[in-house]
């Protein structure tokens, strides 16, 4: 319109004057703002307010602005963001979400420093989940903005997703009860948000918590599968993983309702394998042939129901038994005379060499291979 330029110009000319210009060395940030919002610079003046010692009023005002689809938002990491529009022009972003986290931080710090109790933390997590809530996208945003719309969203996901991670079980409930459309988006973004930043029992939680057990299940095995597959004796943490993978069985097993996600049998009888394979590490770690045959029996006896391990069960089994081999290669050296020993070496071998054939494990074939020569040239 021909008001635009004219309007782009004065919008100018307050940014560059300043909130000194409007007020005392910016004594009262309420009349740079005043001034910004009557120019139709939304997101400066609630970004400007903020970081004054209105901030709360800053937070309400920027909530009630969005509500109005008045605000743009800006998904990326920065809060506040000016890029150039179709136009030329320049459009300013903020991001709400991160605003709002900011804020919270500071309350919850100052929380923290007054008093440490479990029903305070509690609250102050509802409180802002509810502030979070006050983001959704709304009818009004949709009809005002619609390219917007999507940024708002995520937004939102992503705002809620983060604060899952302090309390998965608070907030899957809240999102269940107030956002029963939206809560598989936030639970899949917030499972996604913990994987990435490592806290792989978080994300197991979440999806727990969700009645998403056969999802948990899975995280777990994929964990243990990683930490069987490093040979590390008796860790610690693969003990906690038996001991969640253990207490979601149970859940599974007991749970009742139609719409939750149980545990597939096929799924239990691989972490079945797993542990067997670890315990197997173990033994091998010992240097007890004995537990390492008795570990191998266990494993064959646990493989009869399968006639498909997948690549990365197919890939560690066949790391794990072709360091057995190669154990059972140096046992028939160092056996000697011991023909009755030998024998039972060979043996071994030979039961190793029917696993690798029915599961096809290749990259067993040259192992095995030298096994067999040496033990019978």
């Amino acid at each position: 319109s021909p008001t635009a330029p004219k309007l782009a110009s004065m919008q100018k000319t307050i940014t560059d004057q300043g909130p000194n210009h409007f007020s005392s060395n910016g004594r009262n940030p309420l009349n740079y703002f005043r001034v910004l919002l009557m120019s139709l610079q939304f997101e400066k003046a609630v970004h400007y307010l903020i970081q004054t010692r209105y901030c709360v009023d800053g937070i309400h005002f920027a909530i009630a602005f969005y509500r109005e689809g008045l605000l743009r938002l800006n998904t990326q990491p920065r809060l506040f963001q000016v890029e150039q529009g179709a136009d030329r022009s320049n459009v300013c972003r903020i991001n709400l979400a991160r605003y709002l986290n900011n804020y919270f931080k500071q309350i919850l710090d100052k929380q923290a420093r007054i008093r440490n109790k479990g029903a305070d933390k509690e609250q102050l997590v509802r409180m802002k989940f509810f502030y979070y809530y006050s983001i959704k996208p709304t009818k009004t945003f949709q009809k005002v903005r619609d390219a917007e719309i999507e940024n708002a969203e995520r937004a939102f996901v992503r705002a809620v997703a983060h604060l899952a991670l302090g309390n998965p079980t608070l907030i899957v409930k809240l999102a269940y009860k107030h956002l029963r459309n939206d809560t598989d988006r936030i639970v899949k973004e917030a499972v996604e948000i913990a994987k990435e930043s490592g806290q792989h029992l978080v994300a197991v939680t979440i999806l727990e918590k969700n009645g998403n057990f056969q999802g948990a299940y899975k995280i777990i095995i994929e964990q243990y599968q990683h930490m069987v597959s490093l040979f590390e004796y008796k860790d610690k943490k693969r003990k906690e993983l038996e001991q969640q993978a253990l207490k979601l069985e149970q859940d599974s097993d007991r749970s009742m309702e139609a719409s939750m996600e149980k545990i597939n049998e096929a799924d239990k009888e691989r972490f079945r394998i797993l542990q067997t394979l670890s315990k197997f590490n173990d033994a091998y770690y010992e240097g007890n042939l004995y537990r390492c045959q008795q570990e191998k029996n266990n494993l064959t006896s646990t493989l009869r129901g399968f006639q498909y391990l997948g690549p990365d069960m197919g890939m560690l089994l066949t790391k794990v038994l072709n360091k057995y081999t190669a154990t059972l290669m140096r046992r028939y050296v160092e056996a000697g005379k011991n023909f009755a020993l030998k024998k039972e070496l060979r043996d071994e071998v030979q039961s190793l060499t029917d696993i690798k054939e029915r599961f096809r494990l290749e990259g067993m074939n040259s192992t095995l291979s030298d096994a067999h020569q040496r033990m019978t040239g």
